[in-house]
């Protein structure tokens, strides 16, 4: 806590080899710059703007008290308490991403915090608030309203107000604009200007500092925790438990996920349909549709919400009872469709998928041995290059085998099983796929790219074994339980079926 007249240590960084980083990397930073543990950062709120509150130092300071500078103009005031619950807010969603505890003080005039919040009706040039950097100079931190352009009474998190808030903290924190030059000299490409990546822009459509939105983002987004977590470390304790993040249809987002570990899951509820993309980077589609107003008058609708950040693993998802689309990642997911006719792409883990909620739903099961439940519906259920497990549940379902050794139930109704025979491109591939449970007259097999006449010549060697029959064809052996003998009439030509 330094007195009004002193500054607080701070350092220069070298600069990343991530042009990402970069783009918000001025230079300065808070501490040595060498620090690995947590740095902790004082802040207050003046309520006064006598000359013993503040440096009059014509060196880092604000200049004599007879001058117009930010403390010394006739419109400096203080924050009320919704406005200083806001900045707390901020802060700890800065806090939240890297290695940074804020704590707050009350101010005297031999202690005041490294980070102040005012408002002041000091000329900015139509900028909502301005910030310093951080330096030793007792300004540096300093963060400044402009009672003069905020005129809105609204500071929850989606407001402008309050994305101004994390943006100029961003700022007191050593952060830039992506489009400035200044620091490293690295500037992000318009397509990459946008809120989305980073609240340290003023675009919210690609490079249009014209552009507006109707919900702003509430927290550091990609970007920016890339680049605080570059200065100060992340924050691995954050969330370092089993996470439950949950969406509901009819609400609004545009946020980041950072998260320290844990098994964690994204939930939406509601009955419209959501995109979930658990990959890292990736945005998911959640809530209500964003509107952009570009600088030419357009209106354009933004349907990505939630992003997951970069280092982040979210193992688990589930969808809501519309028609949602779920991705998986390379860790062992459990994803649950819920009701509606779902489309779900499975990653590189051995994942669980659920979508026994009903729907007419299409599954595909990835790289590694997964477990999937059909439902009432009419599904389409993929196994991967994994030993997989497909049960098709009730409806008339189409379960295909994969690279591995997979088991198929078709359940009931009239299902058809596709079996994948030889690929040159696996030629390793150990084909053996079993039928549990083939209903004779109901159920139907399919080789893909093999003809009707090949799966006669196969079946004149089938083999009876306990419960069932088992023959070989263009490299896989199948094995069909439930039934004493197969003919051609159990199957269909394998060229329907890619």
């Amino acid at each position: 806590m330094p007195a009004p007249s002193e500054g607080t240590t701070s350092a220069t960084v070298a600069f990343s080899d991530d042009y990402r980083i970069n783009s918000l990397l001025e230079g300065p930073v808070w501490g040595s710059g060498t620090s690995t543990g947590t740095i902790t950062i004082s802040y207050s709120f003046p309520f006064s703007n006598q000359a013993a509150y503040w440096s009059t130092s014509t060196n880092g300071g604000y200049g004599p008290a007879t001058g117009a500078d930010s403390p010394w103009d006739a419109e400096f005031a203080e924050l009320n308490d919704q406005q200083k619950a806001a900045v707390r807010d901020a802060l700890e969603l800065w806090g939240n991403v890297a290695n940074i505890a804020f704590v707050e003080v009350t101010e005297t005039t031999s202690n005041v915090g490294t980070l102040r919040f005012a408002f002041t009706s000091y000329e900015m040039e139509n900028s909502a608030a301005y910030a310093y950097l951080p330096s030793d100079a007792p300004i540096g931190g300093d963060v400044w309203i402009s009672s003069n352009d905020v005129t809105s009474t609204e500071w929850s998190p989606g407001s402008f107000n309050f994305q101004t808030l994390v943006h100029e903290i961003g700022h007191a924190l050593g952060l830039k604009h992506p489009f400035d030059d200044s620091g490293s000299g690295t500037v992000l490409a318009a397509g990459e200007d946008y809120y989305g990546n980073s609240v340290m822009s003023y675009s919210a459509w690609n490079g249009d500092q014209s552009s507006q939105i109707d919900f702003e983002a509430t927290t550091p987004m990609y970007y920016d925790i890339l680049a605080i977590q570059y200065l100060y470390g992340a924050n691995t304790s954050f969330n370092a438990g089993a996470t439950t993040y949950s969406y509901a249809a009819g609400q609004n987002y545009y946020e980041t996920i950072w998260d320290g570990g844990g098994m964690d899951t994204i939930v939406f509820t509601g009955t419209s349909a959501a995109v979930i993309d658990l990959r890292a980077g990736a945005w998911s589609e959640l809530g209500s549709p964003l509107t952009i107003y570009t600088g030419e008058g357009d209106q354009l609708s933004q349907r990505e919400t939630v992003r997951i950040a970069e280092g982040v693993l979210i193992e688990n998802a589930t969808g809501s009872s519309g028609n949602d689309t779920i991705t998986g990642n390379d860790s062992a997911n459990v994803i649950i469709g819920g009701a509606g006719s779902d489309s779900i792409v499975a990653g590189l883990g051995s994942d669980y998928i659920d979508v026994t909620g009903g729907g007419n739903n299409y599954v595909n099961g990835g790289n590694q041995g997964d477990t999937i439940l059909g439902g009432a519906g009419n599904d389409e259920l993929r196994a991967g290059k994994g030993l997989d497990s497909i049960n098709g549940g009730a409806g008339n379902d189409t379960i295909y085998a994969g690279l591995g050794t997979d088991t198929m139930i078709g359940g009931s109704g009239s299902d058809v099983f596709v079996v994948r025979g030889y690929d040159a491109r696996y030629p390793g591939a150990n084909l053996r796929p079993r039928i549990e449970d083939f209903e004779d007259g109901i159920d139907r097999i399919a080789v893909q790219n093999v003809t009707l006449a090949e799966v006669e010549t196969a079946l004149a060697g089938q083999q009876a074994i306990e419960g069932g029959v088992q023959f070989t064809i263009t490299g896989a052996t199948v094995t069909v339980l439930g039934v004493s003998a197969l003919d051609t009439g159990d199957f269909l030509a394998g060229n329907l079926f890619v």
